[in-house]
C-alpha cells in the first residue's frame, strides 16, 4: 500500500485487531480512518483510535443503500488505472 495514494481509509471491519494499524496510519501518516461495522461486532479501542465510525447496522444506511440507482460498473479508465501497466505485470483485463 503506498501510503501518499489516499487521505482516508475506509475499513470494513470491527476487528480490535485492527487498532493498531489505525494507530499508526493516524499517528504516524496524518491519515483519517473511517470504520464501518454493526454495533453488536465492534471493538470499542477500535473506534477509539478512528477518526469516524458508521453502524452499517443503522436501517436508514441501508436503505439508502438498497436505493441507490447511481452504483454501477465502473471502467479502468474511469478508475484510474492503468491497464497496460497491468498487463505488463501478468495481470488480465
Amino acid at each position: 500500500m503506498c501510503l501518499d495514494n489516499f487521505d482516508t481509509l475506509v475499513l470494513v471491519t470491527g476487528d480490535g485487531d485492527f487498532r493498531w494499524m489505525v494507530d499508526v496510519l493516524n499517528k504516524k501518516f496524518g491519515k483519517k480512518v473511517i470504520i464501518v461495522a454493526s454495533a453488536s461486532n465492534v471493538n470499542e479501542e477500535l473506534l477509539v483510535c478512528a477518526q469516524a465510525y458508521i453502524n452499517i447496522g443503522d436501517s436508514d444506511i441501508l436503505e439508502k443503500i438498497k436505493k441507490d440507482d447511481s452504483r454501477k460498473s465502473h471502467t479502468d479508465d474511469e478508475m484510474g488505472i492503468d491497464t497496460d501497466k497491468r498487463k505488463e505485470n501478468g495481470g488480465g483485463e
